[in-house]
């Protein structure tokens, strides 16, 4: 069940994805903090509802995005086992990330494909990092990360994010 809901959220916002050229298709997860997260109904808006991850229950909150404004996602929410959830609203960026796919390189890219050419590298990947998110296109999330002490930042591939709060994707 909890499988055809996901794939439902994706599939609208796959129709929605084709009236807007600022779309984002990605999925995130909550940074893990002890706390309520608060949703909004707009950026800078005010707060309608919140999300906090179930780490007793290990009942993790999965970030579906559908567009960035400055500072804020508009997001839907769902918890990933319990689905008890699907909360809709805006939320802080400081409070979402993505994982690396796997403890390879990560090649991060200058634009939203892999021949644009990559901008930076980051050596040593780890699952567990969260990598926040500064913004969005298609599935292609641009994330600001720091590595010895060097910031690096640029355009991650689909193919190297991991949304699994439980195992690592590779």
């Amino acid at each position: 069940m909890r499988m055809i809901t996901i794939s439902l959220i994706i599939m609208l916002f796959n129709i929605a994805c084709h009236n807007s050229h600022k779309c984002c298709k990605g999925s995130a997860l909550l940074i893990p903090k002890h706390s309520y997260i608060a949703i909004y109904d707009n950026p800078n808006g005010i707060q309608v509802d919140s999300v906090i991850n179930d780490t007793i229950n290990e009942d993790y909150v999965l970030i579906f995005i559908k567009q960035i404004k400055g500072k804020y996602a508009q997001i839907i929410a769902q918890n990933t086992i319990s689905n008890n959830i699907e909360k809709n609203g805006w939320i802080e960026l400081k409070n979402i990330g993505i994982n690396p796919a796997s403890t390879s390189p990560l090649f991060l890219y200058k634009k939203t494909n892999e021949y644009s050419g990559i901008s930076d590298t980051i050596i040593n990947p780890h699952w567990g990092d969260l990598y926040p998110i500064i913004k969005c296109k298609g599935e292609w999330l641009y994330i600001r990360t720091k590595e010895n002490r060097k910031w690096k930042q640029g355009w991650m591939s689909p193919k190297d994010q991991c949304d699994n709060p439980y195992t690592a994707c590779n």
